[in-house]
């Protein structure tokens, strides 16, 4: 009988084409010129979304895209194991891993970049589950990038929010997310939604949001790069917009599976 092992997160049992989720969003941004890949400014790539793809998890989601595939599990509500301290409200705990083939190129900063990521889902989902309803309890979230292009941050956020919906866990609204990079190459600046790794690598900076689209409320927003206020609010607009029509999708994922 082979070993098995409890922190190593099966795959999907069975494998599917991408869907195309149609995401032409409507923006106000100021360029629509076509992109390397053929996208305009503001279109999402084509996402396949997938719940319940672990079935030793409470709830798990497998999310891909081009050039990006990442895997979640939700395990708890369970017994906190600081039980020496007491507290009304649940806790959430999170880890995010890579897998050592899903780098195209070697990098050093793998092990910053997956703190950051487990930080920023933890930060956004305490907003959003309501941890009064699970005193002492933690709820444990586990990603695995299968592939990473660079940008993988606004994906775990939509991997997350599916697992923890498919565990059963009681959430104020779900938690959606998108990106955008932009660049000053001209007198106008450039914005790409959803921006593939080169794109990134080009930008002057970006932003991602996380978004409970029934709530109106941004439960995380990261800036980099330079832009004036008015830029940096137009970013945030696009990012939502962007956010609007994936959560049509999500739903749609959850509702299908259940």
């Amino acid at each position: 009988m082979p070993i098995q092992h409890s922190k190593r997160l099966k795959g999907p049992q069975e494998t599917l084409p991408l869907t195309s989720l149609s995401c032409k969003i409507t923006t106000s941004a100021k360029s629509c010129s076509q992109r390397q890949d053929g996208r305009g400014e503001n279109e999402i790539r084509p996402m396949y979304l997938k719940a319940g793809t672990i079935h030793q998890a409470n709830g798990s989601s497998y999310v891909e895209t081009c050039d990006t595939k990442l895997i979640c599990a939700v395990y708890g509500p369970r017994d906190n194991p600081k039980r020496h301290q007491f507290s009304s409200k649940g806790n959430i705990f999170c880890e995010v891993t890579f897998a050592p083939f899903s780098w195209h190129e070697r990098v050093s900063n793998q092990d910053s970049l997956s703190r950051e990521y487990s930080s920023a889902i933890v930060q956004a989902f305490e907003s959003a589950v309501c941890l009064e309803s699970y005193p002492k309890a933690q709820i444990d979230i586990y990603i695995n990038i299968l592939e990473y292009s660079g940008n993988c941050l606004s994906y775990a956020f939509i991997a997350a929010s599916i697992a923890l919906a498919d565990a059963g866990i009681e959430m104020l609204d779900l938690v959606t997310s998108c990106e955008t990079a932009f660049s000053n190459e001209t007198s106008i600046q450039r914005v790409c939604v959803d921006p593939s790794s080169e794109e990134i690598s080009h930008s002057k900076g970006r932003v991602v949001i996380a978004y409970m689209p029934s709530l109106n409320k941004i439960s995380y927003l990261s800036m980099q790069g330079e832009e004036t206020i008015d830029d940096s609010m137009q970013n945030v607009i696009i990012c939502i917009e962007g956010c609007l029509r994936i959560y049509k999708y999500m739903k749609e994922c959850i509702m299908n599976w259940t």
